[in-house]
């Protein structure tokens, strides 16, 4: 059976989303194309793989959550390279974070206990960052590493927008279903 697959991500305001989004491109013209550099800078909230006909219910769910929600600031640390071919901006876990992420997660799964639909990766847990690299391999991972190591992130930003997004299975790339301001 073929999913569908629908993202929660939290958008960076400016001007962290706009200087991840240059490290990215700086990090392309150092090492050439790596997966993913094209993504936008977000903070995974969910990833869900859902059977086809649920995406519209999942995104009233978000919306439910972010009715009343207030903005609040998000901390970002330093870069991390935890290995694997994975490069992260640190976000700092904060009581708000949590409780939006829980939020969510919950609304998920009540939707998905009531309705029984089949479905993949919902329980996967999502670690808090940013990605600036995903899956960079051999001397490129080094290469990455060593550029990014003078590197600087911003201290913080707002949380304001939060996205859901349905992947094109064919590309993999994001199709916006709806956004949120908060």
């Amino acid at each position: 059976m073929a999913f569908d697959t629908v993202k929660v991500f939290l958008l960076p305001t400016e001007p962290v989303y706009s200087h991840i989004q240059k490290l990215k491109f700086q990090l392309r013209e150092k090492i050439g194309n790596y997966f993913y550099w094209d993504y936008e800078p977000h903070i995974s909230l969910i990833y869900l793989r859902v059977e086809p006909g649920h995406l519209e219910p999942l995104v009233q769910a978000v919306e439910k959550v972010l009715t009343g929600a207030l903005p609040f600031d998000i901390s970002l640390n330093k870069i991390t390279a935890p290995g694997r071919g994975f490069i992260f901006v640190d976000v700092e876990k904060s009581l708000p974070l949590r409780v939006l992420t829980n939020s969510l997660h919950q609304a998920f799964k009540d939707y998905l206990l009531g309705e029984k639909p089949q479905h993949e990766d919902f329980e996967k847990y999502l670690r808090h960052h940013i990605t600036i690299g995903n899956y960079i391999k051999g001397d490129n991972y080094d290469k990455a590493i060593k550029f990014l190591a003078s590197a600087s992130v911003p201290d913080a930003f707002e949380c304001r927008k939060i996205v859901v997004y349905k992947e094109d299975p064919e590309t993999r790339k994001n199709i916006l279903l709806r956004e949120f301001a908060i």
